[in-house]
């Protein structure tokens, strides 16, 4: 039987890669009759009929309980935020920054670690579908624990020539002097918007350069670099 990779318990759901919530902002009218088209680096033209297609769901599986009761604060996070960012992106992509207190009035503090753990979900089922296992239970236990993880960061794009809905592959980089990963990569995408998140092992050369956003550090704004 496969085990959830997050708490280990039996597992018997597929996680979405991409958020029903945001597929459905951008195809409002799929269905049956009126398709869409997914490609990826394995095929082209996949035909996705619903929301809800297996074809947009992990095959890292996990519980009910870490799909449902654990992860639904992130899960909400995002989709607020995620709304705010469609309704909004003129404004943002003019200023170049997210208030995130306009999103989560009262709660932006854990509203925005929230937020960092619906990506870390979605982060350990890709390293799950890619064999890169050493960072799963460094993830997990920060899943497990609500807390930030303090080497994953998201930097957000406005992406003005670029509208694409979905996820990259994932990007992986050992160092066999660290032997470990140093780098792992890969991207969000909702329309002209993107986001990268990015694993940085602590001694990784590059930390000090890096300068995405993290809910300890960034809990008042979101950057928006523009593409």
């Amino acid at each position: 039987m496969e085990r959830c990779w997050i708490c280990k318990s039996p597992a018997n759901t597929g996680e979405h890669l991409t958020k029903a919530s945001d597929f459905q902002l951008f195809f409002p009218n799929v269905s049956q009759k009126s398709p869409v088209y997914l490609h990826n680096h394995n095929e082209t033209n996949r035909l996705i009929r619903s929301k809800k297609s297996k074809f947009l769901k992990s095959k890292a599986l996990i519980c009910n309980r870490c799909n449902s009761s654990l992860s639904q604060p992130w899960d909400f996070a995002w989709e607020k935020l995620s709304k705010f960012i469609f309704d909004n992106q003129k404004e943002i992509s003019k200023v170049g920054k997210i208030k995130l207190k306009k999103v989560f009035p009262g709660r932006s503090r854990s509203s925005a670690i929230d937020v960092q753990l619906y990506f870390l979900k979605l982060f350990g089922c890709l390293v799950c579908e890619t064999g890169a296992t050493g960072l799963l239970n460094d993830f997990s236990q920060h899943l497990l624990d609500r807390k930030a993880h303090p080497n994953v960061e998201l930097f957000f794009y406005h992406t003005k020539d670029w509208f694409s809905v979905g996820i990259s592959d994932l990007e992986v980089t050992y160092d066999k002097a660290l032997g470990c990963v140093a780098l792992a990569q890969w991207i969000y995408s909702v329309g002209n918007f993107s986001i990268k998140v990015c694993y940085l092992h602590p001694e990784n050369e590059h930390l000090a350069r890096r300068r995405g956003w993290h809910p300890k550090r960034d809990h008042g704004e979101i950057k928006v670099f523009e593409l």
